[in-house]
Order: C-alpha cells, then sequence, then structure tokens
C-alpha cells in the first residue's frame, strides 16, 4: 500500500511540476490530491480522460483500462512466455554442448541484452516491408492493433532483450548445476539424462530462472511504451505517452497505477513460487536478526548482479582476506603435524599461482576476448568523443532547402552519396557528420549520468550496508523499492519534463541518476555488509577510527575492480534509455517546431543521437538511412560498454590485478587531468583568446549614454504614433552609419515602413459595480484590455463566468472543431467573465455586450500596453453590409472579480482549480447576479507608418558559385525600440529598460566590432523593430526574421537564416543575472551561456515551456507556426518588473548590468561570425 500510495504522489508531483509548479507548492499540491484520488479510487471512480478518447467527447478513464490495459497485458504474456520458452530451451542446449560454444552464447546474448526495442523493431518491420516488397505478398502486418499477426512483431521485439537475459542466466546456473555431486550420483545410478535435467536440475535452477523472468517483465514494462508507439499497437503504454504529453493527469495516474500493480504482483507471485521451490524458504526459524533478515528475491536478485559485477565471495575477495588475515604460525602443531603441514604447501601454491599472474598480468587481458573486443570499442568511441567532430565530412549545422540535382529541384532528405556517404535528414544535415560529432553530447551525458548514479549508489549502499538492519537502512531500501516499481522510462520522462527539458543536460542527469542508482545500492550494500565483519576492519574500529575513514580507505579500495565493471555496464544502461527517450522526442534541450516543405519536424540544432530519433517512426521505410545509423551508433555503444564491462567481470572473478594497474587513483587523475587541460586549451587557443580581449572592451558608460539618448524627453519615449519615434529611428539610423553598416532597408535606405493600425485612448476607462460598494479605480481594480479585437464602447448587463476546457488538437474533415456545445450562442444582453487570454480571444466571435478578463498578476493593470486596431466589426461579402459594433473589454483584478461573485459560492481560486479540471472541450457557465457599467472611448488609428531600422554587415568569406561559403549564412540581431502609445493623460514613460537599453547594447557592440577590424564569414543584419501594434492584422511584439529580409530586393533569395538574437530589458531588473531563453536551440544557449561565463558575467537558464502533445495524436496535429531559424534571447533577470511602468527611467539602467550583458553578446557574436561550427 505504501508502495502504491508513493506512486500517486510521485506522479502528481512530477506532473504539476511539468506543468511548470515549482517544487515547493508543487509538494504542497500533490498532498491533498493524493488523498482525494485515494478516496476517488475507493469509490471506484477515476475520472474522466480526453488522452485516452478517440473523439472530442471524455470518457472515463475505468473504460480505457478496460479498453487498452488487456491489449498490454496480452502482449506481455506472450512476449515473456515466447521468450520464457525459448530461452530455457537455448540456455539448456547450450549447457550440455562442449564448453568452446560458451563463448558464442556470451556473445549472442550480450547482442541480445544490447539491442534498442526501437532498432529491433527497425529491423523486423525493414526485413517484412523488403520481403512483401520483393515476393509480392503481404508476410505480417506492420503495425496496429490485432489479436492475429498484428501480435507477432510487437511481440517479438518485446521478447528479445528477455530471450537473451533468460538464456544467458538459464545457461550458467544448468552449466554451475550439471557439475554438482547430487547430478553426478543421479547419473551413477543410471537414471535418463531427459529425468536429471526435468526432476534435479530443473527444480534448483528454477530461482534464478523465475527471478530473471521476474526482471525481464521490468525491463519490458519500460519498452512496452516505446513498442506499441512504434507499431501502433493502442494499450496503456502508447495511452500513458499521450497522456503525459497532454498533461491528463487522470489517465496517467491511473495508468501508471496499473504498471506498478503489475509489477507488486509479480513480485509477490514470484516470492511465494520460491517458498514452494525450495522448502528451506518455508522455514521459520532463523539465526540472523529480524533486522539483518533479507527477503528471498533481494538474495536472488544479488545471484542475478553477480553475472554482471563483483561478489562479495570470490577470488579477489579472497585475496584480501589472506592479506588481512594474522601471519601463520609456522610452527608445527605437535598433535597435528601433517594439517600444519598441508596448510604451509597449500599457502606456498597459492603463493606461486599469484607470483605468476604478477610475472604474466597480459595474458588474462589477451586471452579474454569480451575484455579485448569491448575495449576496442570503447576506445573507438573515446577517440569518436574528442575527434569526431573534426572527422565530419559537412557542416552538421548546416541546413539545406531546395537542392537541384541533376536538373530537378529535390529537397531533403537525401540518400546516400557521393558527398554525403550516410545520407541527410531531413534538414539536409549529412547523417555521418551529425553521428561524429553528435557522439560527444550523447557519450557525455551518458558519463555525467552514469557517474551521479555511481556516487548516489556508492554513498547509499555504503550507508544502508553499514547500518544494515536499522531505519536508515530500511528507509533506502523502501525508496528503491519504490522507484523499482516505476516503469524506468515513463519515470525518466516525467522527472525530465519536471525539472526542464530547455534546462540541458542538468535534468536529464538528475533524472537518469534517480532512475538508476538502486541496483548500484543493492550491490554495494551487500559488499559493505560482507566485508564489515572482516579482521581488518574489526581492527580499524579497534584502533579508533572513524567510520568515514573506514568505508573510504577500507571498503571502498576492496570495490574499485568491481565498480569499474557496473560502470561500464551501466553505461550501456543508460545509453538504451537515452535512445528509449530520444525516440519519444525527449532530447537534450527539447528541439523546437521548423517548417519545411514536407510539414513540420520536430528538430535539435545541436548534433544528439537522441534527437536523431525523434521522428524516424515517419520516416524509417520511406527513408531508412536516416533511421539506422542513429540506431546502429547506439547499438553498437551499448554492445561495446557491455563487452568491455563483462570482461572486466571475467577479470575480476579470476583475481587478476591487471584491473588495479589499469584504474587506479594515479590513472584515474591522469585522465581528469588530460580532460582538464583538453577543455582549458580549446578555450585558450585558436581564435577565443582574441574575442575574450576585444569583447572586453564593451564600454557599459557608452552603451547608458546611448539609453540617455534614447529617453531623451525630445523622443516622446518612442511611443507609438507620436513624432519622438520617428525621430528615434533617424537617430538610430544615423548611428547605423556611423558604425559602417550597409543599407539593408527599401530603396537603399535604412528604412523598412510598414502600416500600423491601433486604438488611442480619449480617455480613462470606466468600470462601475452596481452594488453601493466602493467604486473601483483605474490602473489598480482595472484597465483597458489589450486584446484581440479593439476596445470600445460602453455597456450596462449582468455578468456570465464562462470557463473553457483545454481545446483539442483533433481536426475533421480539414476543418477545426472546438467547444461544439457553444455553437451558435449569442451572449447579448450581458457581459461576460473569464479567466485567461485564449478564452477571452475565443469568445471574441460570440456576440457580447462586453468582456472582463480576470487578471493573473495585478502588476498587469498598471502597465501600458498597445491596443488593438482590428475592428470587431465585420462586413457581408455579399450585401456589403457592416455586421456588429465595437464592444469594450476591461482587465479587472482579482479583488473585482470575487466580489462579483461574491453570494455565487464561488471565488476566483475555486474557478481558476475548477477550470483546470474541465475536460478537453467542455464548457462551465455560471450566470452571476451582479449588473457592472463599464465604458471604453478610444479612436481606431489606421495605417498609420512606422519604420523599421536594418543595417547589413556583410561577410567576407564568400566567391562566385562558392557551394559552401559561409557569407550566404545570415545572423540576425534585433532589438524592439518603440513603445505603447502615450496615454490619454498625457504622460510620457521613457522605456529606459525595455527596451532603449537592447538598442544601446546593440549599438556598443556594433562599435566593439568596427573598432576591432572584426571581419566575420557570416553575414550579419542588425535590426532596431517597431513591436507595437498590429501589422496585416497580427501582433508584431515578436516579429519572424525573415520579413526583414524583404526590405532589401535580393535579400531573401540570396541568404539562409543561421540564427536570431533578440535583444530585450539588459539595462537592469530585479535579479543579478543574464538570463537566456532559446526555445529549444540548446546550440545557441550554450553559445550564449559559454560566452557569458567567460567574460565573468552571471547567467541563467530561462524556464521554457515545452508542448509534446501533438508528438503522439494520432490525427493531423494543429501546431503552431514554426520557427525561421534558432532563435535565442537575451534578457537581464528580473527586466519585466520595470516593463511599461512609469518606473521605467534612467535612473533604474545599471551601466555594469548593460556593460555585462554587452560583452557577453560581443564574445557570443564575433563566435556566430568567424567559426564555422559553434
Amino acid at each position: 500500500m505504501l508502495v502504491l500510495l508513493s506512486i500517486i504522489f510521485l506522479s502528481y508531483l512530477g506532473l504539476d511540476m511539468a506543468s511548470g509548479t515549482e517544487f515547493g507548492p508543487a509538494i504542497l499540491a500533490s498532498l491533498p490530491k493524493t488523498w482525494e484520488y485515494i478516496g476517488h479510487l475507493l469509490e471506484g471512480d477515476l475520472g474522466l480522460t480526453t488522452a485516452g478518447s478517440n473523439t472530442l467527447n471524455p470518457r472515463l478513464v475505468t473504460e480505457v483500462i478496460i479498453e487498452y490495459l488487456p491489449r498490454s497485458l496480452g502482449l506481455l504474456g506472450v512476449s515473456l512466455f515466447f521468450a520464457s520458452f525459448i530461452g530455457i530451451i537455448l540456455g539448456i542446449l547450450a549447457a550440455r554442448s562442449p564448453s568452446r560454444r560458451s563463448l558464442g552464447i556470451l556473445i549472442t546474448t550480450l547482442i541480445g541484452i544490447s539491442i534498442p526495442s526501437f532498432f529491433a523493431a527497425f529491423l523486423l518491420q525493414w526485413a517484412v516491408t523488403t520481403y512483401t516488397r520483393q515476393v509480392g505478398v503481404a508476410l505480417l502486418p506492420v503495425g496496429g492493433f490485432g489479436w492475429d499477426k498484428h501480435l507477432i512483431l510487437p511481440a517479438l521485439v518485446l521478447a528479445a532483450r528477455p530471450v537473451a537475459q533468460i538464456t544467458r542466466i538459464t545457461f550458467v546456473s544448468v552449466q554451475k548445476a550439471l557439475h554438482q555431486d547430487y547430478v553426478r550420483t543421479a547419473q551413477g545410478k543410471g537414471l535418463r539424462s531427459f529425468h536429471i535435467m526435468a526432476i534435479h536440475i530443473m527444480r534448483n535452477v528454477a530461482i534464478p530462472i523465475l527471478t530473471t523472468i521476474g526482471v525481464s517483465l521490468r525491463f519490458s514494462l519500460s519498452s512496452l511504451p516505446v513498442v506499441e508507439y512504434y507499431f501502433g499497437w493502442t494499450g496503456i503504454g502508447f495511452a500513458l505517452l499521450k497522456g503525459i504529453a497532454q498533461q491528463d493527469n487522470n489517465l496517467t495516474i491511473a495508468l501508471t497505477l496499473c504498471m506498478g500493480i503489475i509489477f507488486i504482483v509479480i513480485n509477490i507471485l514470484l516470492d511465494l513460487s520460491y517458498r514452494i521451490i525450495d522448502p528451506r524458504l518455508r522455514e521459520k526459524t532463523s539465526y540472523i536478526t529480524k533486522g539483518k533478515k533479507q527477503k528471498a528475491i533481494e538474495n536472488i536478485r544479488s545471484t542475478l548482479k553477480g553475472f554482471l559485477a563483483l561478489l562479495a565471495d570470490n577470488s579477489l575477495g579472497d585475496w584480501i582476506k589472506r592479506l588481512s588475515a594474522s601471519k601463520p604460525n609456522f610452527e608445527e602443531d605437535p598433535e597435528h603435524p601433517s594439517e600444519a603441514a598441508e596448510e604451509i604447501q597449500s599457502k606456498s601454491e597459492k603463493r606461486s599461482e599469484i607470483a605468476m599472474r604478477e610475472r604474466f598480468p597480459w595474458d588474462d587481458v589477451l586471452k579474454n576476448f569480451p575484455l579485448v573486443l569491448g575495449g576496442v570499442l570503447v576506445l573507438g568511441l573515446i577517440f569518436i568523443v574528442f575527434f569526431g567532430p573534426k572527422l565530419a565530412l559537412n557542416n552538421p549545422y548546416q541546413t539545406q532547402g531546395f537542392v537541384k540535382i541533376d536538373g530537378v529541384l529535390s529537397v531533403p532528405p537525401f540518400a546516400p552519396n557521393e558527398t554525403y556517404p550516410w545520407g541527410t535528414d531531413a534538414l539536409g544535415r549529412g547523417m555521418l557528420s551529425l553521428i561524429l560529432s553528435g557522439a560527444q553530447q550523447t557519450l557525455m551525458l551518458g558519463f555525467l549520468a552514469v557517474s551521479a548514479r555511481v556516487i548516489v549508489g556508492v554513498i547509499l549502499g555504503a550507508i544502508a550496508g553499514w547500518n544494515s538492519g536499522g531505519r536508515l537502512d530500511r528507509f533506502i531500501l523502501g525508496l528503491a523499492e519504490i522507484i523499482s516499481a516505476f516503469p524506468t522510462l515513463l519515470l525518466g520522462m516525467i522527472l525530465i519534463l519536471a525539472l526542464g527539458i530547455r534546462q540541458g543536460m542538468p535534468p536529464f542527469i538528475i533524472a537518469l541518476c534517480f532512475v538508476g542508482w538502486g541496483e548500484i545500492m543493492q550491490y554495494v550494500r551487500s559488499e559493505v555488509m560482507s566485508i564489515r565483519p572482516k579482521p581488518y576492519i574489526e581492527g580499524a574500529m579497534a584502533v579508533g577510527a572513524r567510520t568515514p575513514r573506514i568505508i573510504i580507505r577500507h571498503i571502498f579500495p576492496n570495490l574499485f575492480s568491481a565498480l569499474i565493471s557496473i560502470i561500464s555496464l551501466e553505461m550501456g544502461a543508460v545509453l538504451m534509455l537515452l535512445g528509449e527517450l530520444g525516440f519519444i522526442s525527449i532530447f537534450i534541450g527539447g528541439g523546437a517546431v521548423i517548417d519545411l516543405v514536407n510539414g513540420r519536424l520536430l528538430y535539435a540544432d545541436v548534433p544528439e543521437w537522441g534527437s536523431l530519433l525523434s521522428s524516424i517512426r515517419y520516416q524509417a521505410r520511406s527513408y531508412p538511412w536516416t533511421a539506422i545509423y542513429p540506431m546502429l551508433a547506439f547499438f553498437i555503444s551499448i554492445f561495446g560498454f557491455n563487452l568491455f564491462g563483462e570482461g572486466i567481470r571475467r577479470l575480476v572473478e579470476k583475481g587478476s590485478l591487471i584491473i588495479n594497474r589499469i584504474f587506479n587513483r594515479y590513472t584515474v587523475t591522469a585522465g581528469l587531468i588530460v580532460i582538464m587541460s583538453f577543455n582549458w586549451l580549446s578555450s585558450n587557443s585558436g581564435a577565443m583568446p582574441f574575442y575574450k580581449e576585444q569583447a572586453g572592451t564593451f564600454d557599459g558608460n557608452r552603451a547608458l549614454n546611448y539609453v540617455s539618448l534614447l529617453t531623451h524627453p525630445g523622443f516622446e519615449g518612442r511611443a507609438l504614433g507620436s513624432a519622438g519615434m520617428i525621430s528615434a529611428a533617424q537617430y538610430i539610423a544615423l548611428e547605423f552609419e556611423a558604425l559602417g553598416l550597409q543599407r539593408a532597408g527599401q530603396k537603399n535606405t535604412y528604412f523598412q515602413e510598414r502600416d500600423r493600425a491601433f486604438e488611442l485612448l480619449n480617455s480613462e476607462p470606466v468600470f462601475i459595480i452596481n452594488d453601493h460598494g466602493f467604486e473601483p479605480v483605474h490602473g489598480e481594480d482595472f484597465a483597458a484590455y489589450p486584446g484581440k479585437n479593439m476596445t470600445h464602447g460602453e455597456a450596462n448587463a449582468p455578468i456570465r463566468f464562462i470557463g473553457l476546457g483545454r481545446p483539442s488538437t483533433a481536426q475533421v474533415s480539414g476543418w477545426r472543431t472546438t467547444y461544439p456545445t457553444l455553437e451558435y450562442s449569442d451572449f447579448t444582453g450581458e457581459i461576460l467573465m473569464v479567466l485567461s487570454d485564449r478564452e477571452a480571444d475565443y469568445l471574441t466571435r460570440f456576440s457580447s455586450d462586453g468582456l472582463l478578463v480576470v487578471v493573473d498578476d495585478p502588476e498587469k493593470l498598471k502597465q501600458r500596453y498597445t491596443l488593438s486596431g482590428r475592428s470587431g466589426t465585420w462586413k457581408d461579402l455579399i450585401t456589403r453590409e457592416i455586421h456588429g459594433e465595437e464592444t469594450p473589454s476591461l482587465w479587472i483584478s482579482e479583488e473585482m472579480a470575487d466580489r462579483l461573485l461574491a453570494g455565487s459560492g464561488h471565488t476566483v481560486a475555486d474557478l481558476r482549480e475548477m477550470n483546470r479540471e474541465l475536460p478537453v472541450e467542455s464548457v462551465y457557465q455560471l450566470p452571476l447576479q451582479k449588473d457592472v457599467s463599464m465604458e471604453v472611448n478610444g479612436t481606431l488609428k489606421e495605417d498609420w507608418p512606422v519604420q523599421n531600422v536594418l543595417g547589413y554587415m556583410p561577410g567576407v568569406w564568400g566567391y562566385e558559385r562558392c557551394i559552401d561559403c559561409l557569407d550566404t549564412e545570415l545572423i540576425v540581431v534585433m532589438a524592439q525600440y518603440d513603445s505603447p502609445p502615450i496615454g490619454p493623460n498625457g504622460e510620457i514613460y521613457p522605456a529606459a529598460i525595455n527596451n532603449a537599453s537592447g538598442v544601446a547594447v546593440m549599438l556598443e557592440a556594433l562599435r566593439v566590432l568596427q573598432e576591432s577590424d572584426y571581419q566575420p564569414y557570416r553575414s550579419f543584419l542588425f535590426v532596431a523593430y517597431s513591436g507595437e501594434g498590429l501589422d496585416g492584422g497580427e501582433p508584431v511584439f515578436d516579429p519572424g526574421a525573415s520579413h526583414f529580409l524583404k526590405a532589401k530586393t535580393g535579400f531573401a533569395s540570396s541568404f539562409d537564416l543561421d540564427a536570431i538574437v533578440q535583444l530585450r530589458g539588459l539595462g537592469g531588473g530585479f535579479g543579478d543575472r543574464l538570463e537566456i531563453s532559446a526555445e529549444g536551440s540548446l546550440r545557441l544557449a550554450e553559445l550564449l551561456a559559454n560566452s557569458a561565463k567567460e567574460m565573468g558575467v552571471k547567467v541563467v537558464r530561462a524556464d521554457e515551456a515545452i508542448d509534446i502533445s501533438v508528438i503522439y495524436d494520432s490525427g493531423n496535429p494543429s501546431l503552431e507556426s514554426g520557427q525561421d531559424a534558432p532563435i535565442v534571447r537575451l534578457y537581464w533577470e528580473g527586466w519585466d518588473g520595470y516593463s511599461r511602468l512609469p518606473t521605467d527611467r534612467i535612473e533604474n539602467v545599471s551601466a555594469q548590468n548593460l556593460e555585462e550583458a554587452g560583452r557577453a553578446l560581443a564574445m557570443s557574436l564575433m563566435i556566430m561570425g568567424r567559426e564555422r561550427e559553434y
């Protein structure tokens, strides 16, 4: 019960954090949710789900479980039965075969253990489709659900790893049993081989085999979502992926609970079966204290781990025991002279054996085939980590669009050819270059995750083993048991999303450590328990040595050799998990959506093996080279580390000391020094010192002077619609010219003219609640709402609250269908009240007298925004008549909303919680008894001319008909220079931090580049743009960079956007760090972060949400527009605390902040402009 409670609580905690809740509030919110869920669970009410529904209507979670659970159980049952049957037979046959075949069995089983489930699925699917194309007969279905032939392929894939594990354990166990005395006795009595095997041997080896089947179940549960997702098998695994991605808590927790129950029930059945098989386990009397008594299953698991790591009772342990034992008495016992002589002779023989091993230490290594082959593979991977990017034939960051091949325009992915030996991906990047360059990220992440696992596992294992039987020991074991009940893949996915997938490697390291430290802890715990009674440990305790010293100086050295083997094996396990996470689109940085000719693609701009797997489910059959090479990279790496770990295990078993010569504190220290030296040389050689020196000339006081000029009262805050805005644009153009930028605007100027539409308030809005209470105050209790449409007019009507559940991503017949219950609704005579901008935007399509939007941040009521210039009226295209009228829209505070809700039995907090729980596409309506009066008086300004200022710095690496020259790659650096219109009271907001400081940093960075005689290889486009109002009916607060390329003829067709850098709020804030937001561009985020650190600037990654729900949508997802190019945004932490307020003045701008931000930016731009790969 405790395990199930923990599963529910941890699921709620992870899901709340994944939705953006901080850790502390998430814990406080998860506790009551857990108890509430338990109450509903006891009543049989698991709630409703939309992720588990194939229609727009939600369905009961119990219905989903009843439908999907049997499918997954059937698939698991068939695969495990097949794996057990085949594995036991193969293991018995191998054990009865000549010993020379054991190596072949070892290699074969290691291949089975090392092959990722998605790779096995791809190979089987590719084989079936190839056979079908050649023969013309469909051999097997390659996807979909069905209890017929559809079951074969997914069952085979799910059985691949269990077959290898069961075969190996059966082989080892039966081979060991064949040499036991009871088998020789049975053979001496003339019993038939079949009888001996069935009655005597199988009974004695049943426990390790059953344990292996149980362990295989956990691996199968972890791989189940991948297999179901790949083959389109609609079971609980695939449904869980959709539930997590769509934040459907009801479905996610229920299905996770189902998997936990399956795991617990199987373990209980296994425990009971052990007692039936082995009568000794039924005995109640025990000479071991209750606190130290282990369950049978723990003993068997320790036995299983013995095939992967060193156990206490082994050759190395015997050697340590011999060294630590007291010096023998060589005086012959007068009563037993023969025994003393035999002891001396035995010890002399053992010393001779050890001396021979020390004399020829490399014999054991050279004869150890797994170690030799694994070592070669591991060394090859290490070489690729350091030199892979240098070996890349093509730039792994360079993308391609249309390419003319043999006179025909084609789009990637391109098949293997002379230029790209392994073909390209959907962005035109060479697969070989991506694999070679991506090894650095993937293998380094694997190494760091394994290091974290080992550190946590060793520390907790040592604590638990030293305090065996105590409360701390039981707590650590209990925590490990709870974690083991979770499917590893799904728990890792939830944790990574909760910690922030945009944060790069750290969330992956923490998550992979959390799900995998338990096995290492159990091994270390058992070793510490076995070593603690040794005489040398007792001697250390007798002389007063403290516990930490004993563990570090006397216990850890005895574990070192075995831990090397464990580290290698754990590398294989971590890489397996990374591959499966990548396949379900959970990879470093989370990626971004980009528009392609063939559709939209989720991609990562930094080469990493996991990201290459994110879209292969849809591309593998049409473009197999995009799938097979990253899959092979994972398989070969996993196989290499598993072989190497097995080889080291064999050496340790033989008592060879060569491992201690290869891996010891001196060699490890030397390795760390080499790595640190390599990193230091990379950062302090080549052009990097020059970049750092020149970036250091950025002057914060010069930038502050730019801010002072831009906030001069003559520029009127650069407010939209003012003469000062035009003057500011002309001033920036003069600075561009003085700094040597070429004209990139229209008609050979620096300007790109556009028209804006916006609303200018004529007076302060009015808001009155007709309840005889106090009069609301403008700027504190309400303000004009900057929504989708113009806000204008007056209204006096009752209130109707409307709450909308999340919209569905499904499309029917090409038309988006949302909230069918609201179809043809008319709210004339009522004022609508909503809690979010999303709901406000949607409800503008219905007639009403007005709209109230409850703010989530009261500071918004004090800020000045540009009001929309889009009219709420519409013209009949046939009659040309104008229909509808403008209606007023206001922001109101939560206090005002609670005042309106008085007497309804609800508060804003209640309604917000209710909105979060509403099913997809559902609507909640609550008529209120309060009337309000509201008025907004504004003037629509249409076709108001504004100017973007554009300057061009050409790249110098280029010549006519050059294919791979960098000057055609364009980096756009942009900053908004204008601000919202002047208010009705005429007060001017200087807008110093947002965003005169952004323009100032850009201008000073330009000076640094020009005065250093910096000549970029790539081209730069510097833009000071107008970001207020509507352009073509759409907001321009965050414009696409491709829009600016249309200003100068030929730019759009001549340049490929390489990166976009957006600057805002760099002059100050309430934090002390530079903040980076990269929207999935890990490459740009790391570049800015590393540049900032090189310049001594503190930096932090912004919390960025990611929506992966569309990845698992079986229909045609409706995605937001993709990016023009990888984009990074640079802010100062807490900048928005001054934004759009009258306090945003130059007095609050810090020259130090400007300087730190500018130096980080300048160094980043120098690297981006000159380095082919960054």
